[in-house]
């Protein structure tokens, strides 16, 4: 996990998510339509900001269908469902994340003043928390960057 710069909010956030809130909230749903929080240049701007890889793990979304993730999930606060600041783009794996850990004990790629450095470290191709870190660990777990999948990718980088 490396520190992500967020770029401006997209046009069609700052144009529509006042009425698209209002239309969710008084909808009584559990998520928004998907086609707007993910609208394709909400996409395009999230995959500019990480080179079309995963917020968490990384891994190249290029080949892949990218999903907009929400950072603090619409059952704890259904008002950020089209907060610029709450979508992040990530690897279906990733976005299938462990909702029992809290993102408030888990490191955010868009926090600059924390360096995931100082939480993550890699013995090989395995990621570890570094120094014994539970924010490292937590991170770990919550996103499940220790996969398998991950690890044989690292291998083949080193």
């Amino acid at each position: 996990m490396i520190n992500l710069t967020r770029l401006p909010e997209p046009e069609i956030l700052t144009q529509k998510k006042a009425k698209w809130l209002a239309v969710f909230l008084a909808s009584k749903k559990k998520r928004p339509a998907s086609g707007q929080y993910a609208h394709k240049t909400v996409v395009e701007t999230l995959a500019a900001m990480s080179n079309w890889r995963c917020f968490y793990c990384e891994q190249s979304l290029k080949d892949r269908t990218p999903e907009v993730d929400h950072y603090v999930d619409l059952q704890i606060d259904s008002s950020l469902a089209f907060a610029w600041t709450n979508l992040y783009l990530a690897c279906k794996e990733c976005n299938g994340k462990l909702r029992s850990i809290l993102i408030s004990q888990c490191l955010d790629p868009c926090d600059a003043s924390v360096d995931p450095a100082d939480h993550l470290t890699f013995d090989d191709e395995l990621i570890r928390p570094r120094n014994e870190s539970a924010c490292g660990a937590n991170t770990i777990r919550k996103y499940k960057l220790d996969r398998p999948d991950l690890d044989y990718k690292r291998s083949k980088e080193l």
